[in-house]
């Protein structure tokens, strides 16, 4: 529940009271922050994927509602960032799993993202620069071509592709299967 209040019920709650704003000036943009855990859910993630999963479709919803109103909504999908979100001894909150088919996977996962905190590769003020510049259509997209959703950072870009190629394939493995299911 509190990965879903934070990541979903907060953003849903902060755009209802800014939308009215935006509609009575037929402009602005939203910047929504999904992660690259909306596009891929790693294990003993589930709530933390699951909640950037939904956010990635209240969003995607909420810029067809918006679009033709003026306002533009920006979904930037970082991947993992040099911040304290893995510390540990800090922001990182870890339970205990009371399953004990788990329990060693578990703790192997959380060694691993123990030995990750201070060694993510991506760095927030380039990241926070080029949010800054696809808001303001400045330096990165001075062109003026901003895309709804931007995947940041090396390791999100690789998990999104790779997720796409996985897609792609099942497509077209599956073509006749899928639409076989037609009236």
């Amino acid at each position: 529940m509190a990965q879903f209040n934070t990541n979903v019920f907060g953003p849903v709650r902060v755009t209802r009271a800014v939308l009215p704003h935006l509609r009575g000036r037929h402009a602005g943009t939203l910047v929504f922050l999904g992660s690259r855990s909306g596009w891929f859910g790693d294990p003993f993630c589930g709530a933390y994927s699951g909640s950037k999963f939904a956010l990635e479709g209240l969003v995607e919803s909420l810029r067809w509602e918006t679009e033709p109103l003026g306002i533009r909504t920006l979904l930037v999908d970082p991947g993992r960032f040099r911040t304290a979100f893995l510390d540990p001894a800090g922001n990182l909150g870890t339970a205990v799993s009371r399953v004990p088919d788990y329990r060693e996977a578990y703790q192997t996962f959380l060694g691993h993202i123990a030995s990750e905190h201070g060694r993510q590769p991506g760095d927030v003020a380039k990241g926070v620069e080029v949010i800054v510049d696809l808001v303001r259509r400045e330096g990165v997209a001075e062109d003026g071509a901003v895309p709804f959703r931007l995947p940041l950072g090396s390791d999100c870009y690789e998990t999104v592709r790779e997720k796409c190629e996985e897609t792609l394939r099942v497509l077209q493995q599956w073509e006749p299967t899928i639409r076989s299911t037609d009236l």
